[in-house]
């Protein structure tokens, strides 16, 4: 479980390379392609990077700093954001069907 402790754990960081091959693996994954992999983020920080109008429907981001992300036009369907820090995220036209945003 993901507890107040979580805000002050030191999160390693993703680089835009890391992120890039995960976004392109995860793009592979959702259309049933192999070598594709579900986006799994759990307990990284993905602080001040740009995810803009991409389909991360399903990705894990629990316990991620998110803080001032840009998920604008971002697809986030069923996405795990459980216990993740979105402050100062931009959500402006992100698709959130069904996400899990307990304790975000």
């Amino acid at each position: 479980m993901v507890g107040p402790n979580m805000q002050n754990r030191q999160r390693p960081k993703v680089g835009y390379g890391e992120l890039l091959a995960t976004i392109a693996d995860h793009e592979k994954y959702r259309q049933r392609l192999p070598g594709g992999r579900r986006a799994i983020f759990q307990f990284r920080d993905l602080s001040h990077l740009t995810m803009a109008g991409v389909d991360l429907s399903g990705a894990d981001f629990t316990g991620c700093n998110l803080q001032s992300v840009n998920f604008s036009d971002t697809n986030l369907s069923n996405a795990v954001l459980y216990g993740a820090d979105l402050r100062g995220a931009i959500l402006q036209g992100a698709r959130l069907d069904r996400p899990d945003l307990r304790g975000a």
